[in-house]
């Protein structure tokens, strides 16, 4: 070894020893804090020892990983005061430092918020859950503590209940939730005049009805007094005694009659008026404190005597249920003079049953006024009877509804060809006077005279000019947007909807999706006649555009007005329930048995809120959701897959008379928002029975898996029926399907072979 190798080697020779002393010096220390410990415990450390500290390592580290079990919370609160919500239970043990890791949140109207910690806001001037951005503003305030949350809600959540949830990882645990119902204190937001479509109006005729529009919030199910002044500049405000003054408070918005009176009616009222007419204004006068109450609402209404003709228009039928104002007293029921008693001799064979059927009195009427009478099966002829006058029967006295249906009319800007369309002429002061209508096209296209009226449909008689008489503040009448003459109509139809034609010695080609010139002769045609169809020439549909002219002579002025001449009304030709095409198409949709699935029924559940379930998830629903988007429809329920949705769709139709096509549904349960239920078109109704095209039927074999078919259900079943919003109804929309049985028991409907 050379001397530097020997001199590394003993370097690294004392290395060795020092580290080996120093690491035998460290263990000696250990060694005796050991041996500090066995004399403090009094018991000798082992290898267990080591083990059970390992073990308690473990698990403080698992005490990282716990959920919440259970809470409680709040029940009911006031808008505005604080609502405490605590975690009773834990799985695991969490420490105060870890609890504070739960996660809160809350449900409102289905939108769920995360909430953290907030300072405590004002509540908003409007309502914040008419924009999904703003839900987080219904949170007034929230302090997280371990195992507790305290929130404030803003009056806006008034009569809602909201959900609030504590989770760890994953919500949806309903131990972990507490629905909570928010009541805002009392408080009048706005009171407005009205006219029957809710529009807000400042003047008004009279002898004719108008509305107040109440909002508030937390007074749902009181009585609110509302006192009706006019405004007077230079005097004291005279208070009007409209005899309806109570309003029961029904939710968020109500709606009261108020009937306005002859101007005669009125009386010393207008005297001191520095104008003609009243100006109406509101005053609350309320048992209980309101919040934020204004000294006046509704200011003013002018009632102003001269006559006027507002406006026209094309309008379509509505109803609505309203709180009453002051009806007219009902006349007093006739007295009538009490009827003596008389007598009745016995006849042979008589019977005590026999007696009260002649003389229309109960036997046991009978029997009362004649208690000496011995009564046997036979009674002897010649025996003197007192029949005393028949006692009516005291019915139980019905209250009288303090609601009631009225009939209002939303203008519209489109119809199609055969539909059924209002005209109505909005008026002030002209009760009782001839509207006379006329409907015009701006551009020549039914007719070649655009100088001359349209002729219209009005029940069974054709007119060019319509009359109507003022009632109400309105003039309306119904006509049909077609000719009486079958002709007629169909060359109206063709002018709007030009047939397809065939094009002469083309056909399209189906396999190259292409058009070839053949002969009709060709030996390709007739060998391959699903390949080859005649090419077809599509024509462009049109449109005409209608205005209205209206005349009416008045007491002080005659009116010739023309209205609608620059948004006119289009005019179309359609053909009855588009959609229903599409769903025909779709006939014999089947589920899949086993652990495969049917494709098209993965797309209908694909379209929905149910996206991703299989196909034995119920899916009529979805299949109908789907119909309707391929047909171009947006505005669908939010949870179209559940089929009691379908009944807040569009607008509601009658359950008598559906039109073809039109959607029903069924709720199996009482909840009629999210229970059970079943949904289809209407294909045709016969007597009781309703039949309708759907998804996931059986058709009337009851061995077939769910399908889209023809089922027949109980017209009592159906829960709604609804249309889309924008469609217009016409006459060939309540002409139904044939449906018959074949020899399988399968319902089976003509539509699906046209």
């Amino acid at each position: 070894m050379s001397q530097e190798a020997e001199k590394i080697s003993n370097y690294e020779s004392e290395a060795v020893q020092k580290n080996k002393a120093v690491m035998k010096s460290k263990f000696a220390e250990r060694y005796q804090r050991m041996q500090d410990r066995k004399n403090d415990r009094g018991a000798a450390p082992n290898f267990n020892t080591f083990v059970t500290n390992a073990v308690d390592k473990t698990s403080v580290a698992k005490k990282t990983s716990f959920s919440v079990v259970t809470m409680s919370g709040t029940a009911e609160i006031k808008s505005g005061e604080e609502s405490l919500y605590t975690i009773n239970s834990y799985e695991g043990e969490p420490t105060d430092e870890q609890k504070l890791k739960v996660k809160w949140c809350v449900f409102i109207e289905g939108k769920w918020i995360p909430i953290t910690n907030t300072e405590e806001r004002e509540d908003t001037n409007s309502d914040p859950l008419l924009s999904k951005t703003r839900y987080k503003e219904a949170i007034l305030y929230c302090k997280i503590e371990a195992d507790k949350a305290t929130i404030k809600f803003s009056k806006w959540l008034d009569e809602k209940n909201v959900k609030v949830e504590a989770y760890r990882y994953k919500y949806g645990d309903k131990q972990c939730q507490q629905i909570t119902k928010i009541t805002a204190k009392p408080e009048v937001l706005s009171i407005n005049w009205v006219n029957a479509k809710e529009q807000k109006i400042g003047y008004a005729g009279y002898d004719q009805d108008v509305f107040l529009e109440v909002e508030s919030l937390g007074l749902k199910g009181k009585e609110l007094r509302l006192d009706i002044f006019d405004y007077d500049k230079g005097g004291e405000d005279d208070k009007l005694d409209w005899g309806a003054n109570s309003v029961k408070i029904t939710g968020r918005k109500t709606l009261k009659q108020f009937p306005i009176k002859k101007k005669t009616d009125y009386g010393l009222q207008q005297e001191d008026e520095n104008k003609p007419g009243l100006d109406l204004y509101v005053v609350v006068n309320s048992s209980e404190p309101l919040e934020n109450c204004k000294d006046k609402y509704a200011t003013y209404l002018d009632l102003n005597p001269d006559e006027k003709v507002i406006t026209a228009y094309f309008a379509e039928e509505r109803k609505k249920e309203v709180q009453k104002g002051k009806e007219p007293p009902k006349p007093e029921p006739k007295k009538e003079t009490p009827k003596e008693p008389i007598e009745y001799m016995v006849v042979k064979g008589d019977n005590l049953a026999k007696i009260a059927e002649k003389t229309g009195v109960p036997y046991t009427q009978i029997m009362e006024v004649n208690p000496d009478t011995v009564w046997t099966k036979l009674i002897p002829k010649k025996t003197k009877l007192t029949i005393p006058p028949k006692k009516e029967e005291s019915t139980a006295k019905e209250k009288e509804k303090d609601t009631k249906t009225i009939t209002y009319y939303q203008k519209i800007d489109s119809a199609s060809l055969g539909s059924e369309v209002h005209l109505i002429a909005e008026t002030q002061n002209l009760e009782g006077k001839t509207v006379i209508f006329k409907v015009f096209e701006k551009e020549p296209i039914l007719i070649s005279d655009k100088e001359k009226p349209l002729a219209l449909l009005v029940g069974e008689e054709e007119k060019t000019e319509v009359e109507a008489k003022v009632s109400d503040g309105r003039a309306q009448v119904a006509v049909i947007l077609n000719r009486k003459d079958k002709d007629a109509q169909q060359r109206w139809k063709d002018t709007l909807s030009p047939p397809d034609e065939c094009i002469d010695g083309v056909w399209y080609d189906g396999k190259k999706d292409q058009d070839v010139k053949m002969e009709d002769d060709d030996k390709r045609i007739i060998e391959e006649p699903n390949r080859y169809t005649p090419a077809i020439k599509y024509k462009e549909k049109k449109k005409t555009y209608l205005w209205l002219q209206i005349t009416c002579e008045g007491d002080q002025l005659d009116f010739d007005k023309k209205f609608f001449t620059k948004n006119s009304l289009e005019v179309d030709y359609s053909d009855r329930a588009p959609w229903m095409k599409i769903a025909y198409n779709e006939l014999g949709v089947e589920e899949i048995e086993g652990d495969k699935h049917n494709e098209k029924i993965l797309d209908y559940h694909n379209s929905s809120n149910s996206k991703g379930e299989p196909d034995e998830i119920a899916w009529c629903g979805a299949y109908v959701n789907w119909v309707m988007k391929q047909a171009g429809y947006t505005n669908l329920p939010d949870a179209p897959s559940k089929a009691v949705r379908w009944r807040k769709f569009g607008k509601e139709v009658s359950k008598d008379k559906p039109p073809y096509g039109s959607i029903a549904s069924i709720a199996w349960t009482k909840n009629t928002d999210w229970g059970a239920g079943h949904v289809g078109f209407v294909v045709a109704v016969k007597g009781e029975k309703y039949y309708l095209l759907g998804g996931n039927q059986q058709g009337g074999d009851k061995k077939t898996k769910g399908k889209v078919c023809v089922s027949v259900y109980k017209k009592s079943d159906i829960l709604s029926v609804n249309i889309p919003l924008n469609y217009i109804v016409n006459n060939n929309d309540f002409e139904y399907d044939e449906i018959n049985k074949n020899k399988s028991g399968k319902y089976e409907t003509l539509q699906s072979t046209r």
